[in-house]
């Protein structure tokens, strides 16, 4: 089997939650390729060196990065995931089919490398 990079953005009151909606989005089935093959993510701190969100629709960028800081994810563990804010998210938001969010929600990118 394979693996394939992904990357979703999603909206919810908590991380948890925005992983849960994205996984439930996603192609079922097996070997998918997608954050549907993750079993949890891990919530990673943002500096400023972190790609800009306008590129975060190439997980390719993302991946780099993570692996620039020694942090590798092969196709069997849980993905990287990251806060962004609304402003972010606005920039991005033609490339992701998600309303803003409302009242205490917030916006969550996933990432990662998946079975395929």
């Amino acid at each position: 089997m394979g693996a394939t990079n992904f990357t979703n953005i999603e909206k919810g009151r908590t991380a948890e939650q925005a992983f849960a909606r994205a996984q439930a989005a996603a192609p079922k089935g097996g070997y998918t390729g997608t954050i549907a093959e993750k079993h949890g993510f891990k919530m990673i701190s943002r500096p400023a060196t972190f790609p800009h969100p306008q590129d975060q629709n190439d997980s390719t960028d993302l991946l780099g990065w993570a692996d620039n800081k020694g942090w590798d994810n092969d196709k069997w563990d849980d993905c990287y995931c990251i806060e962004i804010s609304l402003e972010e998210y606005a920039a991005v938001a033609k490339w992701y089919n998600i309303m803003m969010p409302t009242g205490t929600e917030k916006i969550f990118v996933f990432f990662g490398t998946a079975s395929c």
